[in-house]
């Protein structure tokens, strides 16, 4: 846990990260500093029983903001998929966290605190804000932010806010086709950048090759292949293949100045960093510029930042009705 120390910083925010596998909730200061960091998982769980369990997190984490001389004024929340602004609950996620779909667990949790819940936004939005604002895209406009995670995030910063699409809608650039013939995704295409790099993709070819196998986390899937694996190789390879062409994609459309990189999986960059560059360069004739890539500050806490920063930006505003 990072405690504040005795300064003018007094504006705050509980934050919550709702991911494919875990949930987190801290409160996160004006200049994204976190206070009493706690981390569940989600997968299995119902959103009821996570709701308590989030409250009573949040609950600890506010006490000890209080006693550091901050004010806790509203809730943030950066959750994978597409959400309800106005009326406080989660959008069609099931396909991630099953059971989660419609819930109105951010309206819940906001009531069982006392505070408003000022902002409810998608996780890579929240990371991106997070980075733009305070972390490796500072300076740098436009900014691309790319949470390489469970799933593949994308989020476009310009003039220090997100870029969204119609009704603040976050556009699914992970599930940009890469390979007309292949997998199906959940989305309803085939050959999606998520399906081939998105962690949870890569734990279920691992599994696909071979059903006999024992499951793997993505994290030890890359480590399998570091080991030599061929089964493991294989599955990397594919993934670090559409990240280039993922992210050679953004370049060519957008045109940022730089692209951070975050999410659990970019502890593994340097298994990716060759391939990427080398593809930039095979797209130089058409690129604008050459943009910078960097890894993201925040790393695996971004959203809880981006989620905070949201909710402080919206001073205290009710969002839900």
């Amino acid at each position: 846990m990072t405690r504040a120390t005795g300064d003018s910083r007094r504006r705050a925010a509980a934050a919550v990260d709702i991911g494919g596998t875990k949930v987190a909730a801290a409160v996160v200061t004006s200049d994204g500093l976190i206070i009493g960091a706690s981390h569940r998982p989600s997968r299995g769980v119902a959103a009821q029983e996570a709701t308590a369990l989030l409250a009573e997190d949040l609950r600890a984490a506010i006490a000890t903001a209080h006693a550091d001389g901050f004010t806790v004024e509203s809730l943030g929340i950066g959750a994978t998929g597409r959400h309800d602004l106005a009326t406080g609950r989660l959008g069609a996620i099931d396909a991630v966290l099953d059971g989660w779909g419609g819930s109105s667990l951010p309206r819940d949790l906001a009531l069982a605190l006392g505070i408003p819940l000022s902002a409810l936004l998608n996780d890579a939005d929240a990371a991106a804000l997070a980075e733009s604002r305070l972390g490796a895209g500072v300076g740098a406009d436009p900014c691309a932010v790319v949470t390489l995670g469970t799933g593949i995030g994308v989020a476009l910063i310009h003039g220090g806010t997100v870029l969204t699409g119609s009704r603040g809608a976050h556009g699914e650039f992970g599930h940009i086709s890469i390979a007309l013939d292949g997998a199906l995704c959940f989305c309803g295409a085939r050959g999606c950048w998520e399906s081939f790099a998105g962690g949870g993709a890569m734990e279920r070819a691992w599994l696909r090759d071979d059903p006999t196998r024992e499951e793997k986390p993505a994290s030890e899937i890359f480590a399998a292949a570091a080991a030599g694996d061929a089964a493991a190789t294989s599955i990397i390879n594919a993934a670090v293949r559409a990240t280039a062409l993922g992210i050679a994609n953004i370049a060519v459309t957008f045109a940022p100045a730089t692209i951070v990189i975050g999410g659990g999986i970019a502890a593994q960059w340097e298994r990716f960093a060759n391939e990427v560059q080398a593809e930039l360069g095979r797209r130089a004739p058409i690129l604008s510029q050459h943009p910078e890539i960097r890894l993201a500050r925040f790393g695996a806490e971004a959203v809880l930042v981006g989620a905070g920063v949201a909710a402080l930006d919206a001073g205290g505003a009710m969002v839900n009705r």
